[in-house]
């Protein structure tokens, strides 16, 4: 059965009140299909769904979800790291940031197609040529 959890519990989602968003949500274990509701100022606060890079540089450019309802509730629909922040001022630089893995809960079905392409697609990466500058350059066979 999905859980719901209030981001940040009884302060919810800000900086009035100090909160380790990381020890909050370190204490939880989030699955596929749980709900997590932010709750906030509008005039204040935001929520954004960001990638690793931008979470950890606080980056506020090309979010992959941009939430401002002050009440938002946002399903995890797929396993793997989530990366949330608020775009406001600093907010995330002093702390307003949450970052966590959802997993797959005990005999939950999973997608097995979005395994295989995330499978083949890391195939494909680790297989790669590697690029290197002594080696020839493309050739259309004319001299």
């Amino acid at each position: 059965m999905a859980a719901e959890y209030k981001v940040g519990d009884e302060p919810e989602w800000t900086r009035k009140v100090p909160i380790d968003y990381y020890q909050w949500a370190s204490g939880k274990t989030f699955y596929v299909g749980d709900t997590l509701v932010f709750q906030y100022n509008t005039a204040m606060h935001d929520v954004m769904e960001v990638t690793k890079e931008n979470f950890q540089k606080c980056n506020k450019e090309n979010p992959i979800a941009v939430y401002r309802t002050g009440s938002d509730k946002i399903e995890l629909k797929r396993s793997g790291l989530h990366f949330f922040i608020c775009s406001t001022l600093n907010h995330c630089e002093v702390g307003q940031k949450v970052s966590f893995n959802v997993d797959f809960a005990p005999g939950q079905p999973r997608n097995p197609l979005a395994e295989d392409l995330k499978n083949e697609k890391e195939d494909e990466e680790s297989h790669a040529p590697s690029e290197s500058p002594d080696a020839p350059g493309p050739s259309n066979g004319l001299l």
